[in-house]
């Protein structure tokens, strides 16, 4: 139970962690006349989790929100 309840605590300061990435992409995202400086992409990640000994536990696909600027501001 306590291994259930630290994986869960890690899943949610990682969607925490998503989340304010995104909130800090949005002030760039409707940038004069909706030009973006950032370009937003979803990564497929494979995870695997393995135990202390290195046999394979479980594995799973994770889909996360990337982002990196492709523009500068540019003033006249």
């Amino acid at each position: 139970m306590v291994l259930i309840s630290g994986a869960g605590a890690a899943l949610f300061a990682w969607i925490n962690s998503e989340l304010g990435a995104l909130a800090r992409v949005q002030d760039g995202v409707s940038y004069p006349r909706g030009v973006s400086l950032y370009q937003l992409a979803l990564y497929d990640n494979y995870v695997t989790v393995q135990q202390t000994d290195g046999t394979r536990w479980f594995d799973f696909t994770l889909r996360q929100v990337g982002y990196k600027r492709v523009r500068e501001i540019k003033f006249f």
